[in-house]
């Protein structure tokens, strides 16, 4: 479901470390997903459930009928670890 809402974007940042100072220096505001969360300590900002949720579902993927290399099975199995580990911890322990 859409809300039909008009916004007027200046500016668009790429990354957090970027966008974190600009919002704390009054400059504006942003939406952002929830991995790039928590927030860095000492800043003065407050971060808002938006309502409809939306999910997103991130992917790995590698070619069909092939090996990985020793190196890219580490990163596929940590990535995979890893994604659990946050999905776990979220639902005991939301971000915000």
């Amino acid at each position: 479901m859409q809300q039909q809402i008009q916004v007027d974007v200046v500016q668009d940042i790429g990354h957090p470390a970027t966008l974190f100072p600009m919002v704390d220096a009054g400059i504006g505001i942003s939406i952002l997903p929830a991995l790039a969360l928590p927030l860095p300590a000492g800043r003065a900002l407050t971060v808002r459930r938006l309502y409809p949720e939306i999910n997103r579902s991130l992917m790995l993927i590698k070619r069909k009928n092939r090996s990985l290399t020793p190196a890219a099975e580490a990163i596929w199995q940590e990535v995979r670890q890893q994604a659990a580990l946050l999905a776990q911890q979220r639902a005991v322990s939301p971000p915000f």
